[in-house]
């Protein structure tokens, strides 16, 4: 493989102060209302869309790595963080490949990994868009569940899920 431009590089990202997460608000709030659960994945998904232009991968997109800059007067934004896990794909005539060893599930988040990443297979966008599928999911539960529902303590979440669930995964997956 060829090495990246950007080996050994590092990026530091500076933001505007974020007092919240994702995590913090809906732990608080336990029931979030569909406005707010519409404009927070629109902002995953842009942020996302984003950074996969530039070839990022975040590996880790989970509750807690999306902070909310509440400015007066405006909308409530959700800007994502914490790009730790993060590789750029290398591209290989039409297909991105990370540039680095396989993802293990023990470098992302559990709850929020992948099937291909729990079963270490090549893995690409996708990834991403599963976490988020899932942070979605969570947004849309009533008030009983809390941050990262029971996925921990299940061996394999990702085949207990409902096929309505797979299904809205798979649509942003394609997306």
């Amino acid at each position: 493989s060829m090495p990246s431009p950007m080996a050994g590089a590092r990026c530091n990202l500076v933001t505007e102060l974020c007092r919240e997460s994702l995590y913090d608000f809906m732990w608080y709030w336990r029931q979030v209302e569909l406005p707010d659960v519409q404009l927070f994945a629109e902002d995953m998904c842009m942020g996302l869309r984003h950074i996969h232009q530039f070839s990022v991968l975040h590996r880790d997109m989970k509750p807690g790595n999306c902070l909310l800059q509440h400015v007066p007067g405006k909308r409530v934004v959700l800007k994502i963080c914490d790009f730790g896990n993060s590789v750029f794909l290398m591209h290989v005539g039409t297909k991105r490949f990370p540039q680095s060893e396989k993802l293990t599930p023990s470098m992302t988040t559990y709850c929020y990994s992948s099937p291909e990443v729990r079963r270490q297979q090549p893995y690409g966008f996708p990834l991403d868009m599963w976490s988020t599928g899932i942070i979605i999911w969570e947004l849309l539960q009533d008030g009983t569940r809390s941050p990262a529902i029971d996925f921990e303590y299940r061996k394999e979440p990702y085949e207990t899920l409902k096929p309505a669930f797979e299904k809205f995964c798979k649509r942003l997956a394609e997306w």
